[in-house]
C-alpha cells in the first residue's frame, strides 16, 4: 500500500541481507504503486549482496513505464561481477525496450568485454530490427574477444532477415582482411562459418541469402562447404535452388559434405523430390554414415509425396492430382527399390535406417 513504500523505503537500508532482497522483492510485488521507490532501487543495485541486486533490477521492471528513469543505473549494472545479476538486468532492460536502446548502442564500444556482451544480449532481446541497431551490433563481428563476436552474431540471427546483408558484408570482409588482436589473428575461417550459421539460424526467412549459401559450396575449405550445406537445409524449405545445389553436394570428395547434403535435402521437402535417382546412387556411397543419411532422406522424401497427394485431393484439382498419383507411384517405386538393397548392408544403423524409411512407406 500507498502507506508501506515508505516503510520499505527505509528497510532497503536493513543490515540484515535477507531483509533488504525481500524489501527489493516487495516493491516489485506492489507494481506501479512502488514508483517512488525507484530511486532507492537504483542505489540497490549496487549491494553488496548479489541477491539483493538481482530482486532490485527484476523489481525495477516489474514496477513498469516510470522504470526508464533507472536505466542509467541499469546500464552502469552491466558490469555487475556476478553473472545472476548481469542476465537479470539484460533482462530487465530488454524489457524496458526502446527508450533503453541509446544507452545499449553506447555500451557497445564499452572497454569492458562484459559490458560489450551484456548490451548485445539486451538489443538482442528486444528483436529491433532497426538499421541503427543492426549496424552497431554488425561492427562487433570483428571485436577482438571472440565471446563478443559469438555474441553478435547470435544477435544479428535474432533480429532476422533485416540483418542478412550486414553478416554477408562482414563474410567478404573476412574473405580479404585478416584481422589482428594485437599480433594474434582472428580466425577468419572461423567468423565465416559463425556468420553462415547465423543466416541459418534465421530459417526460412533467410531466403533471399540462398544464392550467396549455395556459392559457398564451391568454397575450397570442407568446414565452410560443411555450413553451407547445413544452412541450406535451414533456409531452403521447398526451394528447387536449394535442392539442386544440395544434388550437386552429394558428389562432394569429402563425404562429411556428402552426408550433411543428404540430410539438408530432407529438410528441404518437396524439391528434395526432383532429385531422388542422385540421392539412390547415394545409397551405394561407400561411406556409411552417407549411407545412413540418404535413406533417412529418402523416407520423408517418400511421406511428403502422399502428402502432395492429400493436397490435391483436398483442392479437387484433377491435373494436381494427375501429376502427385504420377509422382507418388514413380518415386515410391523408385526409393522402395532402393533401400531394400540397404537391408543387407553391413552397417547396422544404415540396415536399420533403410528398414524404418521402408515402414513408414508401406504405411503411407
Amino acid at each position: 500500500t500507498d502507506q508501506s513504500i515508505p516503510s520499505l523505503i527505509m528497510a532497503c537500508n536493513d543490515e540484515d541481507e535477507g531483509v533488504r532482497m525481500e524489501v527489493a522483492k516487495a516493491f516489485g510485488e506492489l507494481g506501479a504503486d512502488a514508483q517512488e521507490a525507484i530511486p532507492e532501487l537504483m542505489k540497490c543495485l549496487k549491494d553488496v549482496n548479489w541477491k539483493v541486486r538481482t530482486a532490485s533490477a527484476q523489481s525495477i521492471s516489474l514496477i513498469g513505464r516510470e522504470s526508464i528513469t533507472a536505466i542509467p543505473s541499469l546500464i552502469s549494472a552491466l558490469g555487475d561481477n556476478d553473472w545472476r545479476v548481469r542476465y537479470r538486468i539484460i533482462n530487465t532492460l530488454s524489457e524496458i525496450g526502446e527508450e533503453a536502446v541509446p544507452h545499449l548502442i553506447n555500451k557497445l564500444s564499452s572497454k569492458s568485454a562484459i559490458v560489450r556482451k551484456g548490451a548485445i544480449d539486451a538489443l538482442s532481446e528486444m528483436k529491433i530490427a532497426d538499421p541503427k541497431i543492426i549496424n552497431s551490433i554488425s561492427l562487433l563481428l570483428t571485436d577482438t574477444v571472440e565471446a563478443v563476436r559469438g555474441k553478435a552474431a547470435d544477435a544479428l540471427r535474432n533480429i532476422g532477415k533485416e540483418a542478412i546483408p550486414v553478416l554477408i558484408e562482414k563474410y567478404v570482409f573476412y574473405s580479404k582482411n585478416y584481422v589482428f588482436h594485437f599480433i594474434i589473428p582472428i580466425s577468419n575461417k572461423k567468423m565465416q562459418i559463425l556468420i553462415i550459421s547465423a543466416i541459418g539460424g534465421i530459417g526460412e526467412e533467410a531466403k533471399d541469402a540462398l544464392p550467396f549459401v549455395i556459392e559457398r559450396l564451391t568454397d575450397k575449405r570442407k568446414l565452410i562447404r560443411v555450413e553451407a550445406a547445413r544452412t541450406l537445409g535451414r533456409i531452403g524449405k521447398e526451394s528447387e535452388l536449394a535442392a539442386v545445389a544440395l544434388f550437386h553436394a552429394l558428389t562432394d570428395k569429402k563425404s562429411l559434405i556428402r552426408k550433411e547434403a543428404a540430410l539438408a535435402l530432407g529438410k528441404v521437402g518437396y524439391s528434395a523430390g526432383l532429385g531422388i535417382s542422385s540421392l539412390i546412387i547415394t545409397l551405394r556411397d561407400k561411406n556409411p554414415d552417407v549411407r545412413w543419411r540418404a535413406s533417412d532422406t529418402l523416407g520423408i522424401i517418400g511421406e511428403s509425396f502422399s502428402d502432395i497427394l492429400k493436397g490435391a485431393l483436398e483442392l479437387d484439382d484433377k491435373e494436381a492430382i494427375f501429376k502427385a498419383v504420377e509422382l507418388l507411384r514413380i518415386g515410391i517405386k523408385e526409393i522402395v527399390s532402393g533401400l531394400t538393397d540397404l537391408r543387407q548392408d553391413k552397417c547396422d544403423y544404415v540396415c536399420e535406417a533403410a528398414l524404418n524409411a521402408l515402414d513408414t512407406l508401406t504405411e503411407e
